[in-house]
């Protein structure tokens, strides 16, 4: 079985202006910053998320590419 990998962050417009919206978990809901639009939607993930190794991750950059 392949696992899709996926975005920590997803853009979502609003459906009457296309601004961002923004997801609201207490309402279930997208809300647009620009005009105040709410949006029932429902998140769908098709994957799983990945954690990574913090150490095994900053001891695979080269020595002369650390800061």
């Amino acid at each position: 079985m392949q696992l899709t990998e996926l975005t920590a962050r997803q853009k979502l417009t609003c459906p009457a202006c296309g601004g961002e919206a923004q997801w609201n978990p207490a309402k279930k809901a997208l809300i647009c910053a620009y005009c105040g639009t709410e949006s029932p939607y429902e998140i769908q993930a098709d994957g799983e998320i990945v954690e990574h190794d913090l150490v095994a991750a900053l001891q695979s950059i080269p020595k002369d590419a650390r800061g």
